[in-house]
């Protein structure tokens, strides 16, 4: 979050716990003087103190980076749609990792294969996949750098593409869910989700660590 508005948020959160404390003020004087409150003192209160927890979630929300949609999200009806965006998506990176169920795009489109073998000689590309199938032993032989990681056939098997990964502020997150007609691709930068890049990168470091 920008410096200005973390700035507003702040006066207004001051301004706003100055109000909700002169309220309390005026609660313990009524008690203590037995006097009834204000006109409208339960009309007012309850809105101070709503605003007030509000805007500390929000802050808190946006301090955390949740509740962020993503920087771009595209849908896509058919497999050759995504295949031409997984296309364009290897040449935007100078590292390219790639954690893929079993590379099923990759399958029955030779220009998909031949773009991640031609774009292997230019870039470092990592493949991880849970186990050897036919499209991961012709990459190999090719010369793509194609890591077979058994742990990621356990539980909810992760979908995405990360590019510079070493880059600062640079780094790309592509998240793929769904089926076709409607897969669904999230692209999140890290200027807009540094926490969300991050677990990724992590993700990407550990599973590359040697074992």
């Amino acid at each position: 979050m920008p410096r200005f508005a973390q700035g507003v948020i702040v006066l207004a959160v001051v301004i706003l716990a100055a109000m909700a404390g002169l309220l309390l003020l005026a609660v313990y004087e009524a008690i203590v003087n037995q006097q009834p409150l204000f006109s409208g003192f339960w009309a007012i209160y309850p809105v101070i103190i709503a605003q007030l927890m509000g805007i500390l979630y929000l802050w808190l929300r946006n301090a955390l980076g949740l509740g962020k949609s993503a920087d771009k999200k595209m849908v896509y009806n058919t497999q050759a749609e995504i295949n031409t965006y997984m296309k364009d998506l290897l040449k935007r990176g100078t590292t390219v990792d790639i954690v893929s169920r079993n590379l099923s795009w990759v399958q029955g489109d030779q220009s998909v294969e031949d773009a991640i073998v031609e774009r292997s000689k230019h870039a470092t590309l990592r493949i991880f996949v849970p186990a050897e199938n036919a499209i991961v032993r012709r990459l190999v032989e090719r010369g793509a750098n194609v890591r077979v990681t058994p742990s990621l056939g356990d539980g909810q098997r992760a979908r995405f593409t990360l590019l510079n990964r070493n880059t600062p502020g640079s780094a790309i997150l592509a998240v793929g869910s769904g089926n076709t007609p409607s897969f669904t691709i999230l692209e999140f930068y890290e200027a807009g989700h540094p926490k969300i890049v991050a677990l990724a990168r992590d993700y990407v470091n550990s599973l590359s660590a040697p074992t």
